[in-house]
């Protein structure tokens, strides 16, 4: 898998304002992008997988809005909607089988 969506050791520290230039950050959306499409469009991704994109894409959208990325900040409140969906009904559906 790719590395760390926010550069070397983006899982273990947090993001800073200020931390990224255009390249990195323009790479770091690609990886986002990219990840995204492969976990979303999978019925048998986790909800480990899930947690953790999000948890990525929550740190961009906080660069986005720091840097008014307007555009990209729109994209990312989206799939971070659709991330926030495809959760809750994997969680339903975990409710419905241990009730079954």
């Amino acid at each position: 898998m790719d590395e760390g969506v926010l550069g070397v050791d983006a899982d273990t520290r947090p993001w800073e304002p200020g931390s990224l230039d255009a390249e990195e950050m323009a790479g770091a959306f690609r990886r986002l992008a990219i990840e995204a499409h492969r976990t979303l469009n999978r019925p048998e991704a986790t909800t480990g997988e899930l947690v953790e994109l999000r948890r990525r894409l929550r740190g961009l959208l906080r660069a986005a809005r720091d840097s008014h990325m307007t555009a990209i900040e729109r994209w990312l409140r989206s799939a971070d909607r659709m991330l926030d969906a495809r959760l809750i009904s994997g969680l339903v559906v975990e409710l419905e089988r241990a009730a079954g």
